[in-house]
Protein backbone atom coordinates (compact mmCIF):
# COMPACT_ATOMS: atom_id res chain seq x y z
CA UNK A 1 0.00 0.00 0.00
CA UNK A 2 1.78 3.42 -1.28
CA UNK A 3 0.11 6.61 0.67
CA UNK A 4 1.17 9.95 -0.94
CA UNK A 5 3.39 12.36 1.35
CA UNK A 6 4.50 14.21 -1.69
CA UNK A 7 4.91 17.96 -0.27
CA UNK A 8 4.74 16.99 3.69
CA UNK A 9 7.83 17.11 5.36
CA UNK A 10 8.58 13.96 8.14
CA UNK A 11 11.04 14.31 10.63
CA UNK A 12 12.66 10.79 12.36
CA UNK A 13 14.90 10.74 15.33
CA UNK A 14 17.00 7.26 15.26
CA UNK A 15 17.02 7.04 11.76
CA UNK A 16 20.56 5.31 10.86
CA UNK A 17 19.08 2.10 11.12
CA UNK A 18 16.54 -0.63 12.42
CA UNK A 19 13.10 0.56 12.73
CA UNK A 20 14.18 4.70 12.14
CA UNK A 21 15.90 3.36 9.05
CA UNK A 22 12.69 1.34 7.76
CA UNK A 23 10.65 4.32 8.88
CA UNK A 24 12.59 6.99 6.91
CA UNK A 25 12.45 4.58 3.68
CA UNK A 26 9.17 3.88 3.73
CA UNK A 27 8.32 7.64 3.93
CA UNK A 28 10.78 8.27 1.54
CA UNK A 29 8.96 5.68 -0.98
CA UNK A 30 5.79 7.77 -0.03
CA UNK A 31 7.21 10.58 -1.59
CA UNK A 32 7.91 12.63 1.41
CA UNK A 33 10.95 15.33 2.07
CA UNK A 34 12.92 13.75 5.33
CA UNK A 35 14.71 15.16 8.02
CA UNK A 36 16.85 12.15 9.13
CA UNK A 37 18.33 12.55 12.74
CA UNK A 38 20.48 10.67 14.53
CA UNK A 39 23.01 10.67 17.03
CA UNK A 40 25.42 8.25 14.56
CA UNK A 41 27.42 9.60 12.02
CA UNK A 42 26.28 6.79 9.60
CA UNK A 43 22.82 8.17 9.14
CA UNK A 44 24.54 10.05 6.81
CA UNK A 45 25.29 6.98 4.35
CA UNK A 46 21.67 5.92 5.05
CA UNK A 47 19.85 8.99 3.95
CA UNK A 48 22.16 9.02 1.09
CA UNK A 49 20.97 5.24 -0.13
CA UNK A 50 17.21 6.50 0.06
CA UNK A 51 18.47 9.82 -1.68
CA UNK A 52 19.76 7.35 -4.71
CA UNK A 53 16.88 5.10 -4.52
CA UNK A 54 13.95 7.21 -4.61
CA UNK A 55 15.21 10.41 -5.41
CA UNK A 56 13.98 12.07 -2.10
CA UNK A 57 14.71 15.70 -0.70
CA UNK A 58 16.53 14.67 2.34
CA UNK A 59 18.16 16.85 5.15
CA UNK A 60 20.20 15.07 7.34
CA UNK A 61 21.42 16.18 10.85
CA UNK A 62 23.81 14.13 13.47
CA UNK A 63 21.76 15.81 16.96
CA UNK A 64 22.10 14.47 20.37
CA UNK A 65 18.22 14.77 21.19
CA UNK A 66 19.42 15.13 25.15
CA UNK A 67 20.71 18.72 24.30
CA UNK A 68 18.06 21.00 24.54
CA UNK A 69 19.71 23.59 22.68
CA UNK A 70 20.50 21.05 19.48
CA UNK A 71 16.93 19.93 19.64
CA UNK A 72 15.85 23.52 19.46
CA UNK A 73 18.31 24.13 16.73
CA UNK A 74 17.75 20.53 14.54
CA UNK A 75 13.50 21.87 14.38
CA UNK A 76 14.35 25.01 13.51
CA UNK A 77 16.75 23.91 10.55
CA UNK A 78 13.89 21.34 9.96
CA UNK A 79 11.21 24.53 9.59
CA UNK A 80 13.86 26.46 7.99
CA UNK A 81 14.62 24.03 4.89
CA UNK A 82 11.21 22.90 4.18
CA UNK A 83 8.53 25.42 5.42
CA UNK A 84 6.26 22.86 7.75
CA UNK A 85 7.03 19.94 9.85
CA UNK A 86 3.83 17.56 8.93
CA UNK A 87 5.16 14.56 11.09
CA UNK A 88 7.61 14.16 13.83
CA UNK A 89 8.48 10.61 14.76
CA UNK A 90 10.79 10.10 17.59
CA UNK A 91 12.38 6.89 17.40
CA UNK A 92 15.71 7.53 19.37
CA UNK A 93 16.38 5.31 21.96
CA UNK A 94 19.27 3.25 23.68
CA UNK A 95 19.44 -0.09 26.14
CA UNK A 96 21.63 -1.00 28.38
CA UNK A 97 21.86 -4.78 29.92
CA UNK A 98 23.56 -5.31 33.23
CA UNK A 99 22.76 -6.75 36.77
CA UNK A 100 20.38 -4.33 38.45
CA UNK A 101 22.72 -4.10 41.97
CA UNK A 102 25.85 -3.52 39.55
CA UNK A 103 24.58 -1.02 36.69
CA UNK A 104 26.19 2.53 37.07
CA UNK A 105 24.34 5.20 37.79
CA UNK A 106 25.78 7.16 34.48
CA UNK A 107 23.62 3.84 32.38
CA UNK A 108 20.43 4.57 34.36
CA UNK A 109 20.83 8.18 33.53
CA UNK A 110 21.90 8.06 29.66
CA UNK A 111 18.57 5.71 29.23
CA UNK A 112 16.29 8.17 31.01
CA UNK A 113 18.10 11.08 29.07
CA UNK A 114 17.58 9.40 25.81
CA UNK A 115 14.40 7.27 26.50
CA UNK A 116 12.24 9.54 28.60
CA UNK A 117 14.04 13.30 28.26
CA UNK A 118 14.50 13.15 24.73
CA UNK A 119 11.41 12.26 23.50
CA UNK A 120 9.72 14.56 25.41
CA UNK A 121 12.38 17.52 24.19
CA UNK A 122 11.53 16.61 20.94
CA UNK A 123 7.86 16.49 21.10
CA UNK A 124 7.95 20.29 22.77
CA UNK A 125 9.72 21.72 20.08
CA UNK A 126 8.07 19.99 17.71
CA UNK A 127 4.61 21.22 19.01
CA UNK A 128 5.93 23.98 18.98
CA UNK A 129 5.59 24.08 14.87
CA UNK A 130 3.20 22.41 14.35
CA UNK A 131 0.63 24.56 16.62
CA UNK A 132 1.70 27.67 14.39
CA UNK A 133 0.69 25.91 11.49
CA UNK A 134 -2.74 23.98 13.30
CA UNK A 135 -1.35 20.71 11.93
CA UNK A 136 0.82 18.32 12.39
CA UNK A 137 1.55 14.55 13.72
CA UNK A 138 3.73 13.49 16.85
CA UNK A 139 4.23 9.96 16.61
CA UNK A 140 6.47 8.19 19.80
CA UNK A 141 8.11 4.44 19.11
CA UNK A 142 8.54 2.80 22.40
CA UNK A 143 9.35 -1.12 23.05
CA UNK A 144 6.38 -3.70 24.86
CA UNK A 145 9.34 -2.97 28.05
CA UNK A 146 6.83 -0.22 28.99
CA UNK A 147 4.31 -2.23 30.19
CA UNK A 148 6.62 -5.30 31.74
CA UNK A 149 9.43 -5.71 34.07
CA UNK A 150 12.54 -6.90 32.30
CA UNK A 151 15.29 -9.02 34.27
CA UNK A 152 17.66 -8.37 31.12
CA UNK A 153 16.86 -4.22 30.41
CA UNK A 154 16.44 -3.07 33.86
CA UNK A 155 16.62 0.94 33.29
CA UNK A 156 14.82 0.81 30.08
CA UNK A 157 10.91 -0.30 30.97
CA UNK A 158 10.94 2.93 33.29
CA UNK A 159 12.26 4.76 30.56
CA UNK A 160 9.94 3.59 27.69
CA UNK A 161 6.82 3.96 30.14
CA UNK A 162 7.57 7.46 30.32
CA UNK A 163 6.75 6.95 26.26
CA UNK A 164 3.57 5.15 26.17
CA UNK A 165 2.21 7.83 28.25
CA UNK A 166 3.86 10.87 26.47
CA UNK A 167 0.49 10.52 23.87
CA UNK A 168 -2.06 10.70 26.43
CA UNK A 169 -1.02 13.69 27.86
CA UNK A 170 0.10 15.71 24.88
CA UNK A 171 -3.14 14.84 23.10
CA UNK A 172 -4.79 16.99 25.24
CA UNK A 173 -2.48 19.94 25.23
CA UNK A 174 -2.36 20.02 21.83
CA UNK A 175 -5.60 18.43 19.53
CA UNK A 176 -8.01 21.78 19.39
CA UNK A 177 -4.72 22.86 17.52
CA UNK A 178 -5.12 20.47 14.62
CA UNK A 179 -2.57 18.02 15.98
CA UNK A 180 -2.46 14.50 16.59
CA UNK A 181 -0.18 12.43 19.25
CA UNK A 182 0.22 8.92 18.95
CA UNK A 183 2.28 6.03 20.11
CA UNK A 184 3.56 2.86 18.84
CA UNK A 185 4.85 0.18 20.84
CA UNK A 186 7.23 -2.38 19.05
Amino acid sequence: MTRDFSGKTVLITGACRGIGAGIAARFARDGAKLVMVSNADRVFATAEQLQQQYGSEILTLQVDVTDEAAVQQLYQQAAERFGQIDVSILNAGVITIDRFDSMPKSDFDKVLAVNTTGVWLCCREAAKYMVKQRSGSLMNTSSGQGRQASSIHRTTPPAKWGCWHYPESGAGAVAHHGQRVLSRHH
